[in-house]
């Protein structure tokens, strides 16, 4: 359910679909500059992200954190908002949190965190028409240029050429993680892992890009400036909501959540 693009969840219905996820990722919600995460299946912690400011430079994205250690913390929390995500960030936005300090505050008698990060460090799946695509191949490649790359799909054939552990038979069982790799994937990591990445070679348009982490993980790409590579799957489903699929166990109630563009 990772990069889960969703329309508002607005009943008890939808918010259990989502919790029957076992998704401890975050679900970014359509058109509402928010992003969600429940945790684990048996916590009752609710994680909000305001994406208004993704991959903004000079701006921070602020995220609350509820913690409920029972699992019926969540819903006590959702309904006292009636089910709403704004209104319970807007009510962690009030809670007296100082500047420079970590100490958590209180609602509802659940304990409540903030934090912040840089907007050019925090990633969304539903902000990628932010970040504006290649013109030309720069003289010098960089973490800010391969991701304008990969988010305008000016590229093809994303792919692991190595990825070493410190286990040498598991990486040589598992043919050293060669294989496709997720754009998304590789825009998060990017976004809000930057250190340690160095590009080779990209001289020209229609040439291999090798992008590299250390010397331990070792990927690239072909580029395509004029956008021939692999079709966006945000782009393409934009405006599409397509039914919400995954396998629930078998003793949960199988219900439709308000919708998903992406999974």
């Amino acid at each position: 359910m990772k990069n889960s693009i969703i329309e508002l969840p607005k009943t008890r219905e939808d918010w259990r679909a989502l919790m029957n996820t076992h998704s401890c990722s975050y679900f970014y919600i359509k058109d509402e500059n928010l992003a969600i995460s429940l945790g684990s299946a048996s916590s009752g912690t609710i994680r909000i992200l305001d994406t208004t400011n993704v991959y903004k430079r000079g701006k921070t994205c602020t995220s609350y954190v509820i913690y409920g250690e029972e699992y019926e913390a969540r819903w006590e929390v959702l309904e006292a908002f009636q089910l709403s995500c704004r209104a319970i960030f807007d009510a962690c936005a009030k809670l007296p949190f100082k500047e420079g300090n970590n100490e958590a505050q209180s609602l509802m008698g659940f304990p409540v965190y903030k934090s912040e990060s840089k907007g050019v460090s925090t990633y969304s799946p539903a902000h990628l028409d932010r970040l504006k695509p290649l013109k030309e191949i720069p003289k010098k490649w960089s973490v800010s240029h391969v991701i304008r790359l990969l988010a305008n799909d000016q590229f093809e054939g994303l792919a692991t050429e190595s990825r070493y552990t410190d286990d040498y038979a598991f990486d040589a069982a598992y043919e050293f993680g060669k294989g496709s790799y997720d754009k998304l994937d590789m825009i998060e990591k990017l976004v809000e892992r930057p250190s340690g990445w160095w590009f080779n070679k990209g001289e020209k348009d229609g040439g291999y890009l090798g992008i590299n982490c250390h010397s331990f993980d070792y990927k690239s790409c072909t580029i395509r400036l004029e956008g021939k590579g692999e079709v966006s799957e945000v782009k393409e489903e934009k405006g599409n909501v397509i039914p919400f699929k995954t396998e629930l166990p078998a003793n949960v109630d199988r219900v439709k959540v308000a919708g998903i563009l992406m999974a």
